[in-house]
């Protein structure tokens, strides 16, 4: 296996093919967006033949090569290359579905419907799974058939021992009439007969050989069963694509719009929520800053220092009850509270006074409230940045220092 380190930086064909040049056969020039281009080839390196799948797509102003490579030396794929040839219609759908949109979530409802319509299934869907159980995170169902999602979550992974076992060789399972199961696997019948399952199919989601769940298909008309059972590895790599980059947009997402050291939101997340002009009926801003934190910084050090900036927050969110707090600055704070009454807001302002004051470390305050259209975020800052100064150096002059 590579580590990221064997790839970052490298050429495809050095790294792939093991040549010093790019490749005779490379199709780079012929890709083109939301086409996809099949081919087979023998990989010299790896001494295996594969199924080709190539595509570009822009993301970011960037353009990027997309290519799957389905491994058709593994016996159980080779036995059945003709049944991949009829249907490389319903793979190439499902590659269109990755290109079509850039939110990976989006993607894959689009690929679970037109699995569901082209097999004439009740149900598609993914399940995925931690080390104990498995939850079903996206499903499709057909107008008629009742949807079993929010039921099925945390569903204890030693009920589908069968299915796990199975996967763990890269198979499928299938069922061709629940009532076959019932004796020699109880728990899984029970599972499925309130789900008025009479016929299922369901492949495994691999990702570096460690099985993270399932996709699988419903009542499926009965004369496409194997023809769906067969192309489920296949698909389970496109969903496993599309989930990594679910993950990775999740993880971005959290790093672009949240703060890690105290795990609130910031700038960017005040911003992108409230930025412009605020449509509601109302809102209202608390700025808070934390009076000193350089002085203990300097003199206690960074993490006495970043153990008052988690406790402020701890401060903040029990006595504002709300979870709109933004870190804007080091020692810095907005709250704020969209559609609330004035009174209800100058109750949480006076609720954190008198926590801050029995907490024994003064946190400066300033407040501001507006039911005047438009509504603007940047001034309402403006203000309550104002009257926390005043709050700031008052403070400094009873104790004998300035601001």
């Amino acid at each position: 296996y590579f580590s990221e380190n064997d790839y970052i930086n490298k050429k495809c064909y050095k790294l792939l093919q093991g040549i010093d040049n790019p490749c005779e056969f490379c199709n780079n020039s012929f890709l083109k967006e939301k086409k996809i281009i099949s081919w087979m080839h023998k990989n010299l390196f790896l001494n295996k033949r594969f199924m080709i799948k190539n595509s570009k797509f822009t993301y970011d102003n960037k353009e990027y090569r997309m290519e799957i490579a389905i491994d058709i030396e593994e016996k159980n794929i080779l036995e059945k290359c003709y049944i991949y040839a009829k249907n490389e219609h319903v793979i190439n759908e499902c590659l269109q579905y990755v290109f079509s949109t850039m939110n990976p979530e989006e993607s894959l409802q689009k690929i679970l419907e037109y699995i569901g319509m082209s097999f004439e299934c009740d149900r598609a869907y993914i399940f995925e799974m931690d080390a104990v159980s498995a939850t079903n995170t996206y499903e499709w169902c057909r107008q008629s058939a009742e949807p079993q999602k929010e039921i099925l979550q945390q569903v204890p992974l030693s009920l589908m021992k069968w299915w796990i076992d199975l996967f763990k060789d890269k198979k499928v399972v299938i069922i061709q009439n629940l009532e076959d199961i019932r004796a020699e696997y109880p728990s899984v019948y029970a599972l499925l007969k309130p789900q008025n399952i009479q016929t299922l199919t369901v492949g495994p989601l691999c990702a570096e050989e460690h099985i993270i769940g399932f996709i699988g298909v419903d009542n499926p008309d009965r004369e496409k069963l194997y023809l769906i059972s067969s192309l489920l590895n296949v698909i389970g790599y496109i969903i496993i694509s599309l989930l990594k980059r679910r993950d990775l947009l999740k993880k971005l997402n959290v790093m672009s719009f949240h703060d890690s050291l105290t795990g609130l939101f910031n700038r960017n997340a005040l911003f992108d929520r409230y930025g412009g002009s605020w449509s509601g009926r109302s809102l209202g801003v608390i700025f808070c800053d934390i009076t000193g934190l350089k002085q203990v910084n300097d003199v206690m050090g960074h993490e006495a220092g970043d153990e008052l900036i988690r406790q402020s927050c701890r401060l903040f969110r029990e006595a504002l009850r709300t979870t709109e707090i933004f870190r804007t600055g080091g020692d810095e704070f907005i709250a704020v509270f969209p559609d609330m009454a004035e009174t209800e807001f100058m109750n949480r302002l006076q609720q954190l006074r008198k926590r801050i004051l029995e907490g024994g470390h003064h946190i400066a305050t300033g407040q501001a409230w507006s039911d005047r259209q438009p509504l603007s975020l940047e001034e309402l800052i403006s203000q309550a940045d104002k009257v926390m100064y005043y709050d700031k150096r008052n403070y400094y002059a009873v104790n004998g220092r300035t601001a």
